[in-house]
């Protein structure tokens, strides 16, 4: 038994869609994988939790570099919208590439990952925090006021 579903149709013929087997899988309470064309997973569910490479190729062309400020894919991590620690699924909709520093604002200060106008942006916390726009600490020039 390989326990995989190919080629799934309806009666007439026509293809069930890949997010229709996904709902009728996870109503089932099974844990699919999804696979593109090439055979690689884009859809993990919560079978694992580090994106895989397809999902990574898939990221850098669709997000184009960080999802938030644009830096450049090589080098960006792949971050679950949903988080993962938090019932996120693997899939390559929960997903966004962000560099290391938006990473880092999210998951470290507090910011969130928004979809604005079609595109993905980290919003800061209701409190005042980092500013992504702003330099590191060791480029601000520091003001005393007696």
């Amino acid at each position: 038994m390989s326990r995989e579903l190919r080629d799934l149709r309806y009666d007439d013929g026509m293809p069930v869609p890949a997010d229709r087997i996904a709902k009728l899988a996870a109503d089932a309470k099974v844990l699919p994988a999804i696979f593109g064309a090439d055979g690689d997973p884009l859809w993990l569910g919560r079978t694992q939790r580090s994106a895989s490479a397809g999902q990574r190729i898939v990221l850098a062309a669709r997000d184009g570099g960080c999802a938030n400020c644009a830096a450049p894919a090589e080098g960006g991590e792949p971050h679950h919208i949903e988080w993962f620690s938090r019932g996120g699924p693997t899939d390559i909709d929960n997903l966004a590439l962000l560099c290391e520093r938006c990473h880092h604002l999210i998951h470290d200060d507090g910011w969130q990952l928004r979809k604005q106008d079609g595109r993905h942006r980290i919003l800061p916390p209701s409190e005042p925090g980092p500013d992504p726009a702003a330099p590191p600490d060791s480029e601000r020039n520091l003001v005393l006021r007696t």
